[in-house]
């Protein structure tokens, strides 16, 4: 996905509006921008996990502390990937554009491969 498509909100808004971004994240990836300079992506669990497949992150926030902290947790998202939950289950991981980038290329990279045809297995 080009980033440029994303459904695009500046941080003030985004911390309002958290709950419905994360679920908005569950079927398109949400940029969060300062100043009109990208900050952070928000991406659902399933997206990282294809790249990831074990979801153990270091920094995790339950969604009500997410958008309590937002700054920092978008602060936080230049250096690790944060994982948000709800009700104790993750939800969503908010990312650097970096990473995000890095996530998609893996991910380009993976359908490449499930595309490809193998010749027959001989002995």
């Amino acid at each position: 996905m080009d980033i440029s498509n994303a459904a695009t909100f500046s941080t003030s808004d985004a911390k309002h509006l958290l709950g419905q971004l994360i679920t908005k994240s569950q079927t398109e990836d949400v940029l969060v921008t300062h100043h009109g300079k990208p900050m952070a992506i928000i991406v659902s669990t399933q997206k990282y996990e294809k790249v990831f497949p074990h979801l153990e992150l270091d920094a995790v926030f339950p969604l009500t502390d997410a958008k309590h902290y937002f700054s920092r947790v978008v602060k936080m998202s230049a250096t690790h990937d944060v994982l948000v939950t709800f009700h104790g289950k993750p939800v969503s991981v908010i990312v650097s554009q970096p990473k995000y980038e890095d996530i998609m290329n893996c991910i380009r990279e993976l359908e490449n491969q499930d595309e490809l045809v193998l010749p027959p297995y001989e002995e």
